[in-house]
């Protein structure tokens, strides 16, 4: 059971936007210094930025802290993102990528809304919010890295390569977190793990323009609290019918063509 610290809720989230602030500030040197990627950059705010957030079920205990936040927190993205002088300073940090997407703005929306929903069953903001935090970089980077089997989807080619790294890294997550807190049987642990892993990994794979940011943390808390009552019989049926879907979806279409002129 997680109890919040004696914290005053203003000084938690001045703490929160300023680990934030600082965080952008460091990566923002960091990427001219050592002429990181943009994409690279993107990533390692999502990364420090998602760790952050997992912290504060254990800062607050009342849920209007969080949707301060979250009112502070999206306009100044916004202001990063349209605000040209911002952008070419701390802006590149998120908005140096030309592909169009909004998942910077979607990812603390989504941990808001996780907060809200769960906010007195503390598993399922975690374990969802740790998910998008680690198995979606994780796939990014295995898929760009080394992705050789694509698959098409609405937003594109994916890589067979990147949609393992998200599910390994799914299923290792889930199943060392309910391992931690104990909520079920054992038994059921693999189970609950394995096809959490196998609906999300599904999930990423068909989201576009960064609307997984949204998508794999909602879609886990409603698919967490199902499976969490769900008994085993029905656990392997699921993995089955969703190995099934996600195996039809990810077939290696090869590398995309270009246009003839």
């Amino acid at each position: 059971m997680i109890t919040p610290l004696p914290l005053n809720p203003w000084l938690g989230m001045c703490l929160e936007l300023s680990v934030l602030s600082l965080l952008m500030v460091a990566i923002h040197y960091y990427q001219h210094a050592y002429n990181v990627a943009p994409e690279t950059s993107r990533k390692l705010f999502h990364l420090s930025g998602g760790l952050t957030t997992l912290a504060l079920p254990w800062m607050f205990g009342d849920v209007w802290p969080v949707l301060l936040l979250t009112a502070i927190t999206v306009p100044s993205l916004l202001a990063l993102k349209h605000v040209r002088r911002l952008r070419n300073g701390l802006g590149d940090v998120l908005y140096g990528v030309t592909r169009p997407s909004l998942g910077e703005v979607y990812f603390p929306l989504s941990a808001c809304l996780l907060f809200v929903l769960a906010h007195d069953r503390p598993l399922l903001y975690i374990v969802p919010l740790l998910l998008l935090t680690l198995a979606d970089p994780a796939a990014a980077i295995v898929g760009s890295r080394f992705g050789s089997l694509k698959y098409l989807t609405r937003d594109g080619y994916k890589s067979l390569e990147g949609s393992l790294a998200f599910f390994t890294v799914a299923f290792f997550g889930t199943a060392g977190a309910l391992t931690l807190a104990g909520p079920t049987p054992n038994v059921a642990v693999p189970g609950v793990a394995l096809t959490l892993a196998l609906l999300l990994t599904l999930v990423e794979a068909i989201s576009w323009r960064g609307l997984d940011n949204l998508l794999i943390p909602v879609t886990g808390f409603i698919f967490l609290e199902s499976l969490l009552d769900s008994n085993l019989v029905a656990l392997l049926v699921s993995v089955l019918l969703i190995a099934a879907i996600l195996g039809a979806i990810c077939i290696p279409w090869g590398q995309p063509q270009r246009a003839r002129p």
